[in-house]
């Protein structure tokens, strides 16, 4: 009886070990400082944790990247938008959510959901 206590006790501790989420990654010092010479974080920032804010910078890269990956718009839902048949669509570097579309001839860019789109005309001299 002993024995199977003591091995439940055990497989419990152990499952519970597993299960423990990641720990959050901590504030280094300068990030600090730009919180503290703010004195107070935007209002919109007041339910969010500074250390989800303020993300490390492999950390923050790694996470535009798979943000871009995961909202990019499907070819189906381009053409069920907006009425175009697009070859490619890709993510821009160096913006979160912002896509190129290319179609045709012509390319537009667009957020994740399509709502607002522009196309770059180029400047003839």
């Amino acid at each position: 009886m002993k024995r199977l206590l003591f091995l439940f006790i055990f497989t419990y501790l152990f499952s519970a070990e597993l299960m423990m989420p990641p720990p959050i990654p901590s504030i280094n010092k300068t990030q600090e400082k730009r919180i503290k010479s703010n004195n107070l974080m935007p209002k919109e920032c007041a339910t969010i944790p500074p250390m989800l804010i303020i993300l490390p910078p492999p950390l923050e890269k790694d996470l535009v990247k798979c943000k871009n990956e995961y909202f990019k718009p499907s070819k189906k839902f381009v053409f069920k938008k907006l009425k175009i048949i697009p070859k490619e669509i890709k993510a821009v570097d160096g913006f979160e959510n912002l896509y190129e579309i290319k179609y045709n001839k012509n390319t537009i860019y667009c957020n994740k959901n399509l709502s607002k789109c522009f196309e770059v005309k180029k400047w003839l001299k």
